[in-house]
């Protein structure tokens, strides 16, 4: 059976809120595979700008809701410092994203008409 991403994302996220006990280091490993994934993000969003979102299947707008409900999903795990920089990187990430859809686009030039 194929999940699409939206399924498979859906599946990670609920087992990261329903995991419980002996699992404690396999979800703080999860953690830092999800700070280390969102810090490349927002190094290569600074960089590349919005082409970034070409590398997801989710795109931007599934990308961004992907990485904020991880957020929610690992606040409900107890906070941590991992946990507080995980969550401080998405929002630069988030915030990045807004700033971006905001601006006019470069290629097009803004013509003065009469």
């Amino acid at each position: 059976m194929e999940y699409s991403i939206e399924e498979l994302n859906n599946r990670i996220i609920l087992r990261l809120v329903e995991a419980r006990g002996v699992y404690g280091d396999i979800i703080q490993i999860s953690l830092c595979d999800k700070v280390h994934s969102a810090r490349a993000i927002l190094w290569d969003y600074k960089y590349v700008g919005e082409k970034l979102w070409d590398r997801f299947k989710g795109k931007r707008n599934g990308t961004l809701w992907y990485y904020r409900a991880l957020v929610e999903a690992f606040r409900s795990r107890g906070f941590s410092r991992l946990f507080e920089e995980f969550e401080s990187t998405v929002s630069q990430i988030e915030d990045m994203a807004a700033e971006a859809s905001q601006k006019p686009p470069k290629s097009k030039s803004l013509k003065k008409t009469n």
